[in-house]
Parts: C-alpha cells; structure tokens; sequence
C-alpha cells in the first residue's frame, strides 16, 4: 500500500529527504519489485531448452543440450538457501525440447527429442519427497519436440511443436492427471505452430508467438483456449517483435513473456533478445517490463511465491550456452480493476498542480482554487492503485516509488462534485 504523507509548504524539503533516506533503506533490505538479481549458477555445463517446473517451494531443472550433445542430469534448486542439488537423472536418458509442469506436490514432463534423434511419447511423474520417477499413460499424439503446454486445475494441456513426421502441428490435448488419462481438444486457433510459448490462469490458456514452418516465419499471434467451453479466440498481437522459443510463466496471477529468437539481417539470420512483458488478460494488454539481464532463446524457467526464475538458454550471437540463473521479483502493488481508458480523451484542469511531472520518487498534489476531497492513482489499462489518501489544507505527497514505470492518472475529486484527470509519468 502506498504511504500519502500530509505537508505544508514548510515541511515538504524536510519529508522529501526522509523519502529518500527510507527509499535507500528499503533498497538495502529487500529487492525493489521489477528487478532482476543473479542466484547461483546450475552447477553443471550450460545448456538450452531443459525441462523445468516448480513444487513447492522449490524449483526443478533437467536434461536439456548444447554443442556436446543431449543431457539426462536433473537438479533441485533452493531459492531460501540459493543453492542447487543433484537429484535423481530424468527416467528416459538424454532429451530436450519436451513439455513439463506440475501440480498437487508432482512434477510432470514428456515428449521432446533424444540423442538418438527420435520423439518419444513416453510421459513421466515425479515426485520430490521420495525423488523418484513414476510411468504415466503415453501421449497418444505424434511425437514432437518445441510444444507449447499448461496446467488449469488438474488438467494438463499441450499442443502444437514440431511433429515427427517432418511439419509443425496444430492438434491440442488435455491430460486428466486423476485419472491419467488423454483426450483429444479443439485444434489449436492459430494453426500449425512449433516454439510457441504458452501460461494459464486458473480457466484460460494461452499460446503465443512461435512459428509456422522450419523456415523461421515467425509470428506475434496471441489465442486464448477457455477450458470449459473448449473454444479459441483471437486475441490482440503481441506488441513485441515476432518470435520463437521466448519464455512464458505466471507468477503469482501476473503473466509474463520474455526473451527468444527474432530475425535480423546478420549473416545468421536470427539473434536473440532480452525484452520482457507483462500480459493483463483481462484488457487484452501488454506493459514492457524491465529487460532480462541475457538475451537468449530456450531458458528454463519456474515460479516459486511472488518470484520467477530464469536459467540455462542459447544466445546466437555469442554461440553460448548458458548456466548462468535470474531472479525476477513482481509488481505486487494492490489495485481494482475497472474500465480501460482512452488517453488521447483525458480532460485537462489547470486549477491543480502537480509536481515534480516526470517524477520518481514523490508527487506533490495542490489546487488553490478548488476544496480537492479525494485522490485516486489510475494506469491507462484502467486499474485503480490502492493509496491511503488524506488531503489537508488541499495538498499532499504521494510516494510512488513502488509504481512501475509508465503513464498514470491522477483522478482528483473535488467538493463541486467533478472528476479532473491529470496525466503524469512515472519514471
């Protein structure tokens, strides 16, 4: 929740030091929200496109390839300790590029390609307390490697990926792991697709980007899979540029997608990037959040509480394989959702001023003018931040440290009843 400090005109350089000295402390004691902070390093050799998923409160990490070959090696990592612990190998030898997830204390992973360059269909359950592996009911599909996949309650679902058969597919499955079991769904919206990258809510899922053919025509497609009506739909493109084997995860409700392959005119063809987004479902939005540290293609990557984790991956440019892994701390500000705003029809006041316009740290609120009775942070996707506001002699300063960087509202209220929205930038 954000601290509205009451001032007079006498005070205001006095809080606005104290401001800052409580800034830096909080700084010094607790990762700022929308940062990245490096945790310890896979202790083995970098790799891409391992299987990953977290239980608990702890995150798994397995198999994957590099230069040298395919790998099996499996390993636990500790986020209250940073450390990373040898498990026991994935059950079916050397593989990568398979599907993986978890739910109810087990973790789920199958599919992909092996050493021997065959797409096995075999699916496995782990279980972390006894570190053992169990044999689960074979997918019924083709085999295929770079499929998207996600969980909705007990539930697993996967689709696309390139086939066995030589071409990317479009078919979709759900895997019922009380009754383990497959059953066959509506084919994916957005056609044939492999490298794709996909989250969930707790009713919907989504698959984006990812590409058509083997020829790298990359795509920016966003489709939403509602699980009970067992329906697709179109959704908005994602704003960023089109590309393959990106990282998707949801920590905590908030969505997000970052780094992958894009195209470029380098003798290759392709090189990696590092920007990373934030998806809102419900505006069909995107906000660009702070970069990841690498830019890299076929990461791990795990939620654990309010935090998500990024490891291993392959960087183009730099023909390197990565061991290297990356905490991302969330936005975790409280807000209401209401309705979207247009900001090119926001009405303007000059009857209250704010200031400093861009800020960083505080904004100072004042009218001369008017009785203000109220004050209300608004994001142009509509969502209403939760501040305790206490207006004296019509003015205030609202610390908005904690905001993520972007364009907001300030909604300021006044006793004739009217509404005055006042733009300002957060940086």
């Amino acid at each position: 929740m954000f601290t509205l400090i009451i001032f007079n005109h006498m005070r205001l350089l006095k809080l606005f030091i104290v401001l800052i000295v409580v800034c830096i402390c909080r700084s010094a004691t607790a990762q700022i929200p929308n940062t990245w902070l490096q945790k310890a390093n896979l202790p083995d050799t970098g790799r891409a496109f391992p299987f990953a998923f977290s239980i608990g409160n702890k995150g798994y990490v397995g198999g994957g390839f590099n230069i040298n070959g395919y790998y099996k090696d499996f390993w636990e990592y500790d986020p209250a300790t940073d450390t990373w612990t040898k498990k026991n190998d994935l059950p079916f030898g050397k593989r990568a590029f398979g599907i993986s997830f978890s739910f109810n204390g087990k973790g789920y992973i199958g599919l992909g390609i092996d050493s021997g360059n065959i797409y096995p269909t075999d699916f496995w359950e782990y279980d972390p307390i006894q570190d053992t592996w169990l044999q689960k009911a074979n997918f019924p599909g083709i085999g295929r490697y770079g499929a998207a996949s996600f969980i909705i309650d007990s539930v697993g679902y996967l689709g696309t990926g390139y086939s066995a058969v030589g071409f990317p597919m479009d078919d979709f499955w759900a895997y019922n792991i009380k009754a383990d079991t497959w059953a066959q769904k509506a084919n994916y919206g957005g056609g044939q697709m492999y490298g794709a990258t996909a989250f969930a809510s707790t009713t919907k899922g989504y698959i984006l980007t990812g590409s058509y053919n083997s020829q790298a025509t990359l795509t920016q497609n966003v489709w939403e899979y509602d699980s009970k009506t067992n329906l697709w739909i179109k959704k908005k493109d994602f704003p960023g540029t089109a590309r393959i084997s990106a990282i998707g995860l949801n920590v905590s409700g908030h969505f997000y997608l970052g780094g992958g392959s894009v195209t470029d005119n380098s003798p290759l063809g392709i090189t990696n990037t590092n920007d990373f987004w934030e998806y809102f479902p419900d505006y069909d939005a995107w906000i660009m959040k702070d970069s990841m540290p690498i830019a890299s293609n076929g990461m791990a990557s795990f939620a654990i509480n309010d935090k998500g984790y990024f490891c291993n991956g392959y960087n183009w440019d730099k023909s390197l394989y990565f061991k290297t892994t990356y905490e991302y701390t969330i936005d975790t500000i409280k807000y209401t959702a209401i309705s979207p705003i247009n900001s090119s029809i926001i009405p303007t006041t000059n009857e209250i001023i704010i200031y400093p316009n861009p800020t960083t740290i505080q904004l100072a609120v004042r009218s001369s003018k008017l009785e203000l009775t109220k004050v209300e942070i608004i994001d142009l996707l509509g969502r209403k931040y939760d501040i305790n506001c206490s207006l004296h002699f019509n003015q205030c300063l609202i610390d908005v440290s904690q905001l993520p960087i972007a364009v907001y509202l300030l909604k300021v209220s006044d006793k004739n009843g009217h509404q005055n929205l006042i733009k300002f930038i957060k940086e």
